[in-house]
């Protein structure tokens, strides 16, 4: 039984795998890739429909004179954004991979790849311009959140520089320099085999990543199907014998179930802990 994507950080997995295996993809045959597609392009308008209902919601609830949420609001809004953010990382990452199929046959690939990342643009500065507002949020969780935007762009440009020596990333990097200089500095090591850049995913994001994001996302059964028809464009390959969701923790890092639910529970009493 696969278990649904409760946190950002399972999202923001799919990302670091399609960067590690989006070399692979200009290999892959169309036909099967079209369906998931069409089943991503579909799930996500879905989901974007979702993240304008509860953004008008939680607008309707901070609208008052400056009076902070109630917390119930707050964990609303950080899930929302977390999640939003996340996808920042598997959007951009997968819209960048896609364009290795820009000349295929099937017409479709770059349609639903645009349709899918302009509309998640929209919604995107519908969320920052309410964060500008700062309605409803104290200072100390104004910063929480655009903590969390600073961070999933770095590691977005990270990811997209691993991409760089396949695919033009410059429409889909938050700072183009950035994500060649990485570039760069990855073919300067003399090293870009899987295993290397498996490595430098690993430090440049994971443990950070677990520890950026916190709240429970809005929508974890939606979030499952998105990235499911994502990894299935991989294939097997990929997906392996554990299902189509296998994490970068797994299929990474290496790391089997007890040593995750360990480290996760340390990570949650240090972030718990008052002292």
């Amino acid at each position: 039984m696969q278990r649904d994507f409760v946190r950002a950080s399972d999202i923001a997995d799919v990302a670091a795998l399609v960067a590690l295996h989006g070399p692979t993809f200009r290999y892959r045959r169309t036909r099967p890739i079209c369906a998931h597609l069409q089943a991503y392009w579909r799930l996500s308008k879905v989901q974007h429909e979702r993240w304008r209902l509860l953004l008008a919601r939680i607008q309707s609830e901070t609208d008052t004179n400056g009076i902070p949420a109630p917390p119930r609001t707050w964990k609303r809004v950080r899930g929302l954004a977390e999640e939003l953010f996340a996808y920042d990382l598997v959007t951009r990452t997968w819209s960048t991979v896609l364009q290795l199929m820009a000349s295929d046959p099937c017409e479709e690939i770059a349609t639903f790849s645009q349709s899918v990342f302009f509309g998640q643009l929209e919604i995107r500065q519908q969320l920052l311009e309410w964060m500008l507002d700062r309605r409803g949020m104290d200072d100390g969780q104004s910063r929480a959140l655009d903590r969390v935007r600073r961070a999933t762009e770095r590691w977005t440009d990270l990811l997209l520089g691993i991409l760089a020596p396949y695919c033009d990333v410059r429409d889909f990097a938050f700072d183009e320099e950035a994500a060649l200089d990485f570039s760069q500095s990855l073919q300067a090591s003399g090293d870009c085999s899987e295993a290397a850049v498996e490595s430098l995913i690993r430090l440049g994001i994971g443990e950070n990543m677990l520890r950026a994001f916190s709240a429970v996302c809005p929508h974890p059964r939606l979030n499952r199907e998105i990235s499911l028809n994502i990894l299935s464009c991989f294939g097997g390959d990929l997906l392996g014998s554990a299902g189509p969701c296998s994490l970068v923790w797994q299929t990474g890092l290496q790391r089997n179930t007890e040593e995750l639910a360990r480290w996760l529970n340390e990570l949650h009493w240090e972030l718990t802990d008052p002292r």
